[in-house]
C-alpha cells in the first residue's frame, strides 16, 4: 500500500526494485494499471500478523485521530490538578507609599515579634535600617518595575 499526499492509502505492487541514489524510491503498479514513482518511506507491505506498532507494516494512526489526541492531551493539560494548583501562602505584602504592610499574618505570629526593649537596641536598629530617602527611591524603582 502506498501513502498519497492527501493522506488516502491506495493498494499497489512494486514492479522495480529500489532506485540508486540518495532518494530511494520504488516504481509501483497501482490496481487500475497506473505506474507510480513512490518514496520508500511512503510505502507499507501489510501483512494479518504483522505488529501495529511496526510502521512499515501498518498505517499506524490517522492524521484525525493523532489531532483529536493532541487536543485531549492540550485540554488536560489546561486544568490544574493534583499538586499543579498554585497554593498561596496566604500571606500577602502591600505597598502604600513605599512602606510594605503584611496581610494575612495570624495575631500570634504577630505578638512573637517582640518590641524592642531598650532605647539603645531601637537606636541600633535604626542605625541599621537603610535611610528614608533610599526607601523612597528603592519604592519607586519597585513601582515602576512591578
Amino acid at each position: 500500500e502506498i501513502c498519497t499526499l492527501d493522506g488516502e492509502w491506495l493498494t499497489g505492487e512494486t514492479s522495480e526494485s529500489p532506485s540508486k541514489g540518495q532518494c530511494k524510491t520504488l516504481k509501483v503498479t497501482m490496481a487500475d494499471g497506473e505506474e507510480q514513482d513512490v518514496s520508500l518511506g511512503m510505502l507499507i507491505t501489510p501483512s494479518a500478523s504483522g505488529n501495529s506498532t511496526d510502521l512499515t507494516r501498518s498505517r499506524g494512526r490517522s492524521a484525525e485521530e493523532l489531532l483529536e489526541k493532541f487536543e485531549s492531551q492540550q485540554r488536560d493539560a489546561a486544568l490544574a490538578t493534583g499538586k499543579d494548583y498554585c497554593k498561596t501562602s496566604g500571606q500577602h505584602t502591600l505597598r502604600v507609599g513605599g512602606v510594605p504592610f503584611v496581610a494575612g499574618v495570624k495575631r500570634k505570629d504577630m505578638d512573637s515579634v517582640r518590641p524592642l526593649e531598650t532605647e539603645e537596641e531601637a537606636r541600633q536598629a535604626r542605625r541599621n535600617m537603610p535611610s528614608m530617602e533610599h526607601q523612597a527611591k528603592l519604592a519607586a524603582i519597585e513601582s515602576k518595575y512591578c
